[in-house]
């Protein structure tokens, strides 16, 4: 019969994992590696919570000594806090597959252990309809309406006061 384990047991398996990886139980290829440990954070992510996975990232981080890697000086401070980047790597690595090469892709781009991965070739023909044969002229209008539902990603600021570059910050 299979017990459950506690998020923190949880945590500290996946912490042993990636140290095993990293020393070289696994493979002495850093690519191998990186690939490796990022495949086990994409596991965790479905099912331990983004601050959980942010609390891996950090005790990964610090267990390998991987500080020279990040940005900000500490991993505490890499992932976690205001501007952290532990929910964005959960999120990133909900969504990663080892199927589409997003593990070799995401050690390549973000600490350059692997080589660049392919460029995934498309058929264009399957995306796009064929450009018409004279570029330089406009489609006759069709006569009908299209619908457009447009989002936005924007922020306020309750601090910024208009034209606050050209008056004293004291007056807002």
């Amino acid at each position: 019969m299979l017990t459950l384990r506690s998020f923190a047991q949880i945590s500290d398996a996946i912490v042993e994992e990636l140290y095993a990886i990293a020393t070289g139980k696994f493979e002495n290829n850093t690519c191998s590696q990186c690939v490796a440990s990022v495949e086990i954070f994409h596991i965790a992510s479905l099912v331990l919570s983004q601050d959980a996975i942010t609390d891996v990232l950090i005790a990964g981080g610090n267990a390998l000594n991987l500080t020279s890697l990040v940005d900000y000086g500490t991993c505490e401070n890499y992932f976690s806090g205001t501007g952290g980047l532990g929910p964005y790597f959960t999120q990133l690595l909900q969504k990663m597959s080892l199927e589409t090469g997003d593990m070799q892709a995401f050690c390549y781009y973000e600490f350059a252990l692997c080589t660049a991965p392919s460029v995934v070739q498309i058929n264009e023909n399957d995306w796009f309809s064929p450009k018409p044969a004279n570029k330089t002229t406009a489609p006759a209008p069709s006569g009908k309406t299209v619908d457009v539902l447009h989002f936005s990603d924007w922020h306020s600021k309750s601090s910024v006061c208009i034209a606050a570059n050209q008056i004293h910050h004291a007056d807002c």
